[in-house]
């Protein structure tokens, strides 16, 4: 794997002990040979958009990035917002107000279950960025959508946009053990006010599974603040990638800018 890859590993279970199998893996990044050009536009035509997120969430040369969603906003917005900013606020800070928070996870109520938590819009961004990394010229069999929730995994595999898609995996921590990916697309679903996150979540040795599936690029898609203050055993590893500047922060309508 990637050495940034093993670094976040490294800083969740081994100490250090984990080493990447020669210096041509470890230094070895994605190979995307229609990027950038091929990364899909945003919808509004005609508008100076100076950033885009999903380049950079791609980006071959970014090992490891955390989307973060706690700056999305599901209501509209009247001046449409499509850029990330290029510096990480720190929302674990206590100094941060987090008025502006907007809870993205919903409980899923059926006949047959209820309290089950899905992510409409953590489905949208993993769309997007599948289909970015597809038009990109990565095969769709290079790449595994891991993700600690089976409601999640059928809202996403309900989706055309991701179950047309020939050889791209969608499944559990468990299920994917003992295989791994070029690209691994880890969605962490919640994303709420009080911090609840869950047992799947506090679970260090199914997240270092998960983590150590990917090769040459892992994208973490998730609420920053949420898993911050609910999980013990990943706030080490927000620190971390925090300090590295790989968060990569959405703002209020980046869901909706891209067209799946």
């Amino acid at each position: 794997m990637h050495q940034d890859i093993c670094s976040l590993c490294n800083e969740l279970v081994y100490n250090g002990m984990l080493k990447c199998a020669d210096d041509n893996v470890k230094n070895t990044n994605l190979n995307l040979p229609y990027y950038p050009g091929k990364v899909l536009q945003p919808l509004s035509s005609g508008v100076n958009i100076p950033f885009h997120w999903l380049r950079h969430a791609i980006n071959p040369y970014r090992p490891v990035v955390f989307v973060n969603t706690d700056g999305i906003k599901l209501e509209k917005s009247p001046e449409p917002c499509h850029a990330v900013s290029h510096t990480h606020t720190c929302l674990h800070d206590a100094t941060c107000s987090s008025s502006s928070f907007q809870p993205l996870e919903r409980e899923q109520r059926t006949k047959t279950a209820n309290g089950r938590r899905i992510n409409e819009t953590e489905a949208t961004l993993v769309a997007t960025v599948v289909q970015a990394f597809s038009n990109c010229g990565l095969n769709s069999r290079n790449m595994a959508i891991i993700c600690p929730y089976r409601s999640q995994l059928s809202l996403m595999g309900a989706r055309s946009d991701l179950s047309s898609l020939s050889g791209l995996e969608m499944c559990t921590v468990d299920r994917f053990q003992g295989r791994d990916r070029e690209v691994i697309i880890i969605p962490f679903v919640r994303s709420n006010a009080g911090g609840k996150v869950g047992s799947l979540l506090k679970d260090f040795r199914r997240i270092n599974v998960a983590f150590s599936r990917a090769k040459k690029k892992l994208v973490l898609i998730g609420s920053f603040q949420t898993l911050y203050k609910g999980s013990d055993i990943l706030r080490p590893i927000l620190d971390y990638i925090e300090q590295k500047k790989w968060v990569l922060d959405l703002q209020a309508n980046s869901h909706s800018i891209y067209e799946n």
